[in-house]
């Protein structure tokens, strides 16, 4: 029988490269890479390339069995699914055995997001130009730090208010729907969203 370890090993290596071309943030590589080593694992001998959804079910119990939490397994189940879209768009496999499994979504107690009011007092309270653009940047877009700390003065179309092809995993953003304000506090413009690309 023929050993696929280093073959496994190679196409997960292809994918860490291909993490950092399309610029996913440190964290994010660290834990992709911790999950598809631990995947390749429990592939052993067996080739990456010809999994079905059985073994990934397969995979899920044994993880779950070694004490992961739904939260882990559900994470680990999405950049499973994200790994195999990169093999299925890359010739490597004909179909994507992880988008086939489905579990329980685990419960996420997360903050609810600001009301209309709380912004516009957050707004109020900033105390430099620089402040307040942040604080309506990041509500006006709905992007995420991440996406923040990488944009660039060129990738944001004034005229049209969009940002232009701003990099997130392998989604394009454009400016979210959203509220802005005025100087004054008082609604001024809803701004027109959308979002292209291939994510989970």
């Amino acid at each position: 029988m023929r050993n696929f370890a280093r073959y496994n090993r190679a196409l997960t290596k292809r994918y860490e490269q291909w993490m950092v071309a399309m610029h996913y943030a440190q964290h994010t590589q660290r834990a992709y890479r911790r999950i598809l080593r631990r995947f390749a694992d429990f592939m052993g001998n067996r080739s990456i390339a010809a999994v079905g959804h059985l073994d990934i079910q397969r995979y899920l119990s044994h993880i779950s069995e070694d004490g992961v939490s739904l939260n882990g397994a559900y994470r680990d189940l999405g950049v499973l699914r994200l790994f195999y879209d990169f093999l299925n768009l890359g010739g490597v496999v004909n179909y994507v055995a992880p988008r086939f499994v489905k579990l329980r979504r685990p419960w996420w107690d997360s903050p609810s997001p600001l009301s209309e009011s709380q912004v516009q007092k957050l707004i109020l309270a900033t105390q430099t130009p620089r402040e307040r653009a942040l604080i309506e940047f990041f509500y006006g877009t709905g992007c995420r730090l991440s996406e923040v700390l990488r944009l660039k003065i060129e990738d944001i179309d004034l005229y049209s208010q969009r940002l232009q092809q701003v990099p997130f995993e392998n989604i394009l953003l454009t400016v979210r729907k959203a509220t802005s304000f005025n100087r004054t506090g008082r609604h001024r413009r809803d701004v027109s969203s959308s979002k292209t690309g291939n994510g989970n």
